[in-house]
């Protein structure tokens, strides 16, 4: 990983480390995502590995203004594979949540952008199962600016799977009905997560929430009437 000097160390999740990095060749920061161990199980280790490389060969395909941009990717001198993807200054729309509601104007800005990605991916036939406010990102906290981040847990429909069949995948308030039965998915789930989404950004919280994530996920599965969108929401 000579191209890239690594600066501040900017996160931390599930599949490794995110690191703010100057590009040699470009003169440009960059984010740069690196695979840390997590498990001294060989198998779930190795498939770890596959879902990170898999994540960035898919985003290598996509080339679209409301997708996060690929940079590189490979593995670096220790044997770690790693992400570097474009620098982004502004806020993920958790952040953007916690300053109070959005306008309806930017909310309809938001969900033609965030739409837009995801029928980018869903015509290369990728599948994010992660829709969720911190996986939007809003470039200056401008609603209309949206990039969509982390393929980390995205599904190619006909490739391999990297993950056990049955196995919840994505997060609960905002997961499909199928999704969360561990039953087989489709660019559907992506759409409904955005409803979710939209949702919690109106009332405040998600469709099914209330009490543990677990009771959520018991409500959706078996059925049950989500809650009413305030009626402040304009039609």
């Amino acid at each position: 990983m000579a191209r890239f000097e690594l600066r501040e160390r900017i996160g931390e999740g599930g599949m490794g480390e995110v690191h703010r990095a100057f590009d040699r060749i470009t003169g440009a920061f960059v984010a740069v995502k690196t695979m840390t161990a997590r498990s001294k199980d060989d198998a779930a280790e190795l498939q770890r590995q596959q879902r990170f490389l898999q994540e960035a060969e898919l985003l290598a395909q996509v080339n679209h203004p409301n997708v996060v941009r690929h940079v590189a990717h490979g593995v670096d001198d220790s044997g770690r594979p790693f992400l570097a993807m474009e620098w982004l200054s502004g806020v993920d729309l958790d952040r953007a949540l916690e300053n109070g509601p959005l306008s309806i104007a930017d909310v309809v800005a938001l969900l033609h952008g965030t739409a837009a990605g995801l029928a980018e991916l869903h015509r290369r036939g990728i599948v994010h199962r992660d829709i969720k406010p911190a996986n939007v990102f809003l470039e200056d906290g401008d609603a209309a600016r949206v990039k969509l981040l982390d393929l980390g847990v995205a599904h190619l429909q006909g490739g391999a799977r990297h993950t056990r069949t049955g196995a919840l995948v994505g997060t609960p308030g905002y997961m499909a009905p199928e999704q969360a039965r561990g039953r087989p998915i489709d660019r559907r789930v992506d759409v409904w997560a955005l409803g979710a989404m939209l949702f919690e950004i109106f009332a405040g919280k998600g469709p099914y929430d209330g009490g543990s994530e677990i009771a959520a996920l018991q409500r959706l599965v078996k059925g049950q009437k989500p809650a009413e969108l305030p009626a402040t929401v304009p039609e």
